[in-house]
């Protein structure tokens, strides 16, 4: 003969389904009380209604970033000036901060290229000699209760 004293019965209460203080569906159940109220006399045990916590859901928004820029299969000149970035747009309700990351390979050529970036978000390129460089540029927009949205394009010089 098994002790009932050992496990709280199961108790259906509606379509929620509750054994040993877990939660099988639904959103608010009630636990049977193992202890006090199960006698041989008494099978089913009285209800105390216990809510069980659901949890908050959280909404994460994309943070909106369009680029307008050179085509990446377009190689920047080996000598000479040319507009790789020409636009950068946020969603204005979102308040976005962008930040720029730029990246010269190899090292050596990191002196033969200058790079000009505007308040706008244009950025501009010089370039002296500096063969089969690649410049790379990063740019990350994010704002209050959003995700960051980063671009990246990488171009090379002739």
């Amino acid at each position: 003969m098994t002790n009932r004293l050992a496990r709280p019965p199961l108790v259906q209460a509606g379509a929620v389904l509750v054994g040993m203080g877990m939660l099988v569906g639904g959103a608010v159940a009630a636990e049977a009380d193992p202890v006090s109220d199960v006698t041989p006399t008494n099978p089913r045990p009285s209800l105390s209604p216990r809510p069980i916590p659901t949890p908050q859901a959280t909404i994460t928004i994309q943070t909106f970033l369009a680029v307008t820029a050179r085509a990446a299969r377009d190689p920047i000149p080996r000598n000479g000036k040319v507009s790789l970035v020409r636009e950068v747009t946020t969603e204005p309700g979102q308040k976005a901060t962008t930040r720029t990351r730029i990246t010269v390979r190899p090292k050596r050529a990191r002196a033969a290229i200058k790079v000009r970036t505007r308040d706008d978000g244009s950025i501009i390129v010089r370039t002296r000699d500096s063969r089969r460089a690649r410049v790379q540029i990063r740019i990350r927009a994010d704002g209050p209760d959003t995700t960051p949205t980063t671009w990246v394009r990488t171009w090379r010089v002739r």
